[in-house]
């Protein structure tokens, strides 16, 4: 991964260690524009490997929320690939390295679910939405976890 798009090493170096990095050309590749919607740069989509999209970032951020967003795609893979455990410690990441950002909510929200698929055992739903009307009260994930 060149520094030109990622430019801090350590971003590049996260890029290069959990994902295969993939430049398309927007001005000649539009067959796989087309195919996995792309209508705007940039657009990073995160596939497993058969091509399932499992998490899509649109647009430019620094790198300080960039690197969040890449731990989110790494835990919605594990997530929706049934690895709950991997899943519930990257959320947790987010949800304590980076309490303030946007991400911080949904990411508790994802990992008491992460939790509880992981064991099937509801407490980890109610703990969950108690964490969220703390922390983050009036927020949309912890209206989603009220009925828990």
């Amino acid at each position: 991964m060149d520094a030109v798009t990622y430019p801090k090493q350590e971003i590049a170096d996260y890029v290069n260690e959990n994902f295969v990095a993939w430049r398309v050309n927007y001005n000649t590749e539009t067959r796989l524009l087309r195919r996995f919607i792309v209508f705007w740069t940039p657009t990073l989509i995160f596939l497993d490997p058969k091509g399932n999209e499992h998490y899509r970032l649109l647009g430019f951020l620094p790198p300080d929320l960039f690197v969040i967003h890449l731990i989110y795609a790494r835990a919605m893979i594990a997530f929706t690939s049934r690895k709950y455990e991997q899943s519930a410690e990257l959320f947790e990441t987010i949800a304590n390295d980076y309490p303030h950002s946007e991400e911080a909510p949904q990411a508790v929200y994802f990992r008491g679910v992460a939790r509880y698929k992981a064991t099937e055992d509801d407490a980890y739903l109610d703990e969950t939405a108690s964490e969220l009307s703390e922390r983050f009260p009036g927020s949309e994930w912890a209206m989603r976890a009220s009925i828990w």
